[in-house]
């Protein structure tokens, strides 16, 4: 019976070292003991680069915001850890408390998960892909990363192949438009969704038929009041009329007066009635000469209109002032005119008239140019 007794505790003995690796071997397989040994994990970065939005969505939200061991002040400071640049200013009115973190991750939500805005951005990044500067491992490796991250993003906004196509093709159109003209199209959509290429097309046609000048407006040449030097150095239209002498025209009403004489003409147009002068006498013909100063508005009056031929003066012509006012400067440039009075008997820097109502610069009013900002 000893001898039992004595053999059961050897076997005890040598049981307990076994047992108790057994129960190391359980607590390392144990989750919680693997994770003490792991590195630590950062919280993902956004700086506000929209073409970013997609991956960081993804990894705060598995990270931080389905964290059912975090209270929403804890959130709320790491998602403030997390932004930067632009990003980390749109949040920060939000103070540190409770009720703030749902608004913020909101407040985000509403200004970068645009559908639309990511999925333009991410085809004019695939479209401006940039060259390989070489034929080096590194060069293929980089352009293959960036079409298949720009791709992938697409894919995980829920872009099929086909979509993708489409998005491509509308970035393009899109690149090309006028500033108004995107704005326009803005306009009419009513959601964040991806527009379909037709439906670009369609809004261009429309667009094309409001308005004559419509594509005059939009590539508006590049003058402004700072250029005028150059636009003024068109040489005059040239005629074989004395300068002061307008062209000659068949009107069915009268011809304006010239301005009454100075005193001193008309004294002696009296003194000459007592002696008259014979006609051939040039002092005769100087008095018969009207002045030669003449104001702007008799040259207006006497001349014919260069822009439609009509019997009203350069500056109230209808067909002229129904046009743009690029369209305007170059219809003067074409008639070799003045670009300060409209009219074609001197040059612009000649011209004694007065100046611009808006800038006071030397120019027509009716040709003054907003200058682009």
């Amino acid at each position: 019976m000893a001898t039992a007794v004595v053999c059961l505790e050897e076997l005890e003995t040598r049981a307990a070292p076994s047992s108790s690796k057994s129960h190391a071997s359980t607590q390392s397989s144990s989750p919680y003991a693997l994770s003490v040994n792991l590195p630590k994990i950062d919280l993902p970065k956004f700086d506000g680069r929209i073409e970013m939005w997609i991956t960081f969505k993804d990894a705060f939200h598995t990270l931080i915001h389905t964290q059912p061991g975090l209270n929403k002040i804890q959130k709320l400071h790491y998602l403030r850890l997390s932004l930067s640049g632009k990003a980390e200013a749109a949040i920060g009115a939000f103070s540190i408390t409770e009720d703030n973190y749902e608004a913020a991750w909101k407040h985000l939500m509403e200004i970068y998960d645009n559908k639309r805005a990511l999925v333009l951005r991410h085809a004019a990044l695939l479209r401006d892909t940039p060259a390989m500067p070489d034929d080096s491992s590194d060069s293929i490796r980089e352009l293959a990363n960036h079409m298949q991250l720009h791709i992938r993003s697409l894919q995980a906004i829920g872009r099929s192949s086909d979509d993708i196509a489409n998005d491509l093709l509308a970035s393009i159109l899109i690149s090309k438009m006028g500033t108004d003209t995107r704005k326009s199209w803005e306009r009419t959509l009513s959601d964040t969704e991806m527009p379909k290429i037709d439906d670009l097309f369609k809004f261009l046609h429309n667009a094309s038929h409001q308005s004559k000048d419509y594509a005059t407006e939009i590539k508006r040449p590049s003058i402004n009041c700072d250029s005028w030097k150059k636009v003024s150095a068109v040489p005059p239209r040239q005629n074989n009329y004395p300068r002061t002498q307008p062209p000659p025209r068949q009107t069915n009403y009268p011809r304006s007066q010239p301005s009454p004489p100075p005193k001193r003409q008309v004294y002696v147009t009296k003194t000459s009635r007592k002696s008259p002068t014979p006609p051939s006498s040039p002092r005769s013909h100087r008095r018969s000469t009207p002045p030669e100063r003449s104001t702007a508005r008799s040259r207006h009056t006497d001349a014919r209109c260069p822009f439609c031929e009509g019997n009203h003066a350069s500056y109230r012509c209808p067909k002229f002032l129904e046009q743009s006012v690029s369209n305007r400067i170059q219809a003067v440039q074409r008639a070799r005119l003045c670009l300060n009075c409209l009219q074609s008997d001197h040059r612009t820097e000649d011209c004694k008239a007065g100046s611009c109502r808006v800038c006071n610069k030397k120019h027509n009013t009716k040709l003054h140019l907003e200058p682009q900002s």
